[in-house]
């Protein structure tokens, strides 16, 4: 009976360990944002080892939840590219690895546009929204 009430104690601790790693991982999730100064490749890496973790402890988002969530997580200079992809594509089938590659063409070709006559490069600052 002894050792019963000490695994209910012990089951119960964990329980309330694993919630408050979703509370804090869903958190994380529901405020991520690309930061400035930060790449497409960054940026993925870090977003995909919180939604790596909230699957592990059994909260799971589809691809399509994480493809929306990452083209609401871009600076507003991402905006036109963003729109873009939700007009010519179907977020529903589309593939997170070519979400990440149409992200990192545009990324590049953003930084292209920045380069001056000079060689000097204007930096990409997010704007805060």
């Amino acid at each position: 009976s002894r050792n019963l009430e000490h695994t209910k104690t012990t089951h119960k601790g964990t329980d309330q360990v694993k919630d408050s790693k979703v509370n804090t991982l869903t958190h994380k999730f529901k405020i991520f944002k690309m930061q400035d100064h930060e790449s497409i490749k960054d940026m993925f890496p870090r977003f995909t080892t919180i939604v790596n973790d909230l699957n592990t402890l059994g909260e799971k988002y589809t691809t399509h939840q994480g493809i929306k969530k990452i083209l609401r997580s871009l600076p507003n200079i991402w905006r036109p590219k963003v729109i873009s992809i939700t007009k010519a594509k179907d977020l529903k089938i589309l593939a997170m690895d070519e979400v990440i590659g149409l992200l990192n063409v545009h990324e590049q070709e953003l930084i292209g546009e920045l380069q001056l006559p000079n060689g000097k490069a204007i930096t990409l600052k997010a704007s805060q929204s």
